[in-house]
């Protein structure tokens, strides 16, 4: 995309006309089956950046000089407890960068996804009119800017809570960080030494909670607390934003290509992500289908995984029309998508 020539495959699939109505179908809803690997990929960069921060942190824990200890609870000086917690909001600051920036790098890949089917469909189209005056390049420009415009409104969308995808990085970030505040503080109220407190948020980090209570064996009453406010895993939360994050960005890549491909219905489909019942509103959704833009359901629960794919006109239908618009002809669905969405691609090319 962005203006780049298209591809082998791509050319062949245009010589042989191929890209068909359920081909397009097919390609939205393998690209929306993509995302699990996908997430995958993203959460084992950022998990690195997670076990290095934690490292670096254990690191200076190590250094760390005990002013004294009362009843089996040991205090870290003055000294030790400002560089350690430097060091920790240094850290944190890292993983909330790490996540925000592999979260929009996955973003970008996701609606790309769409965006080539679409980009494949339309090129297609136009090139079995006949219509030589539609330049590929163009097209390849509009998918680009849609493209942006998703990864755009998902970054900058702002949730119920007040929190749009950059604050939520943040405070991945400052979970993390009262996490291994909570490992610091129970290792110090057991009277375990630096060097084990080190090793703990190391373990924890790299093997989840389960590996750290087996090290910690029976805890002291007092420190179970500190304990039960320990996840599973350190980057659990940060896993369920980007995935998250990922469909919406693909629903919304559904509804805004639609928009801008001369030949959708202007009506979307909701597809569920599978036929098992999650209790959740989603099966009346995909059997409410197909929807104009404004009835479309809105997100109905974190980590959805439903898809929103636009209804194509047939294929000999879309053909006769394009043909006839090339004629001069009125045809009020491709005029307006030559007006909003080509003529000012082709100005900004």
């Amino acid at each position: 995309m962005n203006g780049r020539s298209p591809p082998r495959n791509l050319r062949s699939r245009e010589k042989n006309s191929e890209m068909t109505n359920a081909e397009f179908h097919r390609l939205s809803i393998q690209a929306r089956n993509s995302l699990p690997d996908l997430t995958r990929r993203i959460m084992k960069k950022i998990k690195k950046v997670y076990e290095e921060a934690a490292r670096n942190v254990a690191e200076q824990v190590a250094l760390a000089d005990l002013a004294s200890t009362f009843g089996g609870q040991s205090e870290l000086t003055t000294a030790s407890r400002v560089s350690v917690y430097r060091q920790l909001e240094q850290e944190a600051a890292k993983v909330a960068a790490a996540i925000e920036e592999n979260g929009k790098i996955g973003l970008q890949m996701a609606v790309e996804k769409i965006g080539t089917a679409n980009d494949t469909f339309m090129a297609q189209a136009f090139n079995d009119a006949g219509i030589a005056t539609i330049s590929r390049a163009v097209i390849a420009q509009i998918v680009s800017g849609v493209n942006t415009k998703v990864v755009e409104s998902v970054v900058n969308r702002v949730w119920s809570d007040g929190y749009n995808f950059s604050k939520r990085c943040w405070l991945a970030g400052q979970r993390f960080q009262d996490d291994i505040k909570n490992i610091l503080s129970t290792g110090l109220a057991e009277g375990r030494d630096v060097f084990d407190i080190a090793k703990d948020i190391n373990i924890y980090s790299r093997d989840g909670k389960v590996k750290l209570f087996q090290r910690w064996d029976k805890l002291k009453r007092g420190s179970k607390e500190f304990a039960k406010r320990v996840p599973k895993n350190v980057d659990w939360r940060a896993l369920r934003l980007v995935r998250t994050e990922l469909y919406i960005s693909l629903r919304d890549a559904g509804v805004q290509y639609g928009l801008a491909n001369p030949a959708c219905t202007q009506e979307w489909d909701w597809i569920r992500q599978s036929s098992t019942d999650w209790g959740c509103s989603c099966p009346d959704y995909a059997k409410g289908s197909p929807y104009k833009l404004e009835d479309l359901p809105s997100t109905p629960h974190a980590n959805c995984l439903c898809a929103v794919v636009p209804r194509m006109i047939p294929r000999e239908q879309f053909q006769e029309q394009l043909k006839s618009w090339a004629r001069g002809e009125s045809q009020p669905g491709i005029q307006k998508w030559f007006e909003d969405y080509y003529l000012p691609s082709e100005r900004a090319a």
